[in-house]
């Protein structure tokens, strides 16, 4: 037999890549994008029920048309979770949020949310990584306006003119000075003034810059801090209110 019938012989006889089997193709955009939709209807389909369990056991009665509301809601949270974070939260606690936005009418999604969805790990629980609803800057705002009061946070600067009387007759004279950076290193305190809307008498309250900067450490995670800190110590002002 030729060299070249040889060849072509053994090139015949050797057996093709993976035992013969077609490789398997690679998952297209479209096949993943299935798979997401599919996994989200089945967590929504679980979701709803552990939500029927939980207001079961309430022992308050939440109509079905703010639990709807709460509903929708969430599913705009969903949907602008890019990185698909609360997907990964145990559904009990995505439905304890949504009862807890049922029943307090403070909602998460669209640009100005109410409060915040925010995926931790539970340390008591193996690390299993729960839904934690937390109140955003507008929702304390919408709360006390509910409330009959108006509440503003004001953070005052080093370089600014601030003046503080107590008494019987207290006020605050604050004139920011806009011309030097408001920043973390040049803060000296905040003050939060609440008025009553319906007789128009207005209080203060103080908190020293020292006061305000212990609170990054007591925090359950310092994320929002270190990139938002500003807003924190506003945020912080509340707790005083």
């Amino acid at each position: 037999m030729s060299q070249t019938a040889k060849g072509e012989q053994q090139q015949g006889t050797n057996p093709p890549p993976n035992g013969g089997k077609q490789a398997a193709l690679a998952p297209t955009q479209d096949d993943q994008m299935r798979a997401l939709q599919e996994h989200k209807r089945k967590y929504q389909g679980y979701v709803d029920r552990i939500i029927e369990q939980v207001v079961g056991a309430m022992p308050i009665v939440v109509r079905k048309e703010e639990l709807d509301r709460a509903k929708t809601r969430f599913r705009i949270a969903f949907s602008a979770d890019a990185k698909e974070d609360l997907l990964s939260c145990t559904p009990e606690s995505i439905a304890r949020c949504i009862v807890m936005s049922a029943f307090s009418g403070m909602y998460p999604g669209g640009p100005k949310p109410d409060v915040y969805l925010i995926p931790r790990k539970n340390k008591d629980r193996s690390d299993l990584i729960e839904c934690n609803w937390q109140m955003s800057f507008h929702g304390y705002i919408r709360l006390a306006r509910r409330a009959g009061f108006d509440v503003e946070p004001v953070l005052v600067f080093k370089a600014d003119q601030f003046e503080m009387v107590q008494g019987s007759e207290p006020r605050i004279v604050h004139v920011p000075n806009l011309d030097v950076p408001q920043t973390w290193d040049n803060l000296r305190g905040g003050y939060v003034r609440v008025t009553d809307l319906a007789s128009g008498r207005t209080k203060f309250a103080w908190l020293s810059v020292e006061r305000i900067k212990q609170r990054p450490a007591k925090a359950q995670t310092q994320a929002a801090w270190d990139e938002w800190p500003l807003e924190q110590a506003q945020k912080s002002l509340w707790h005083i209110a």
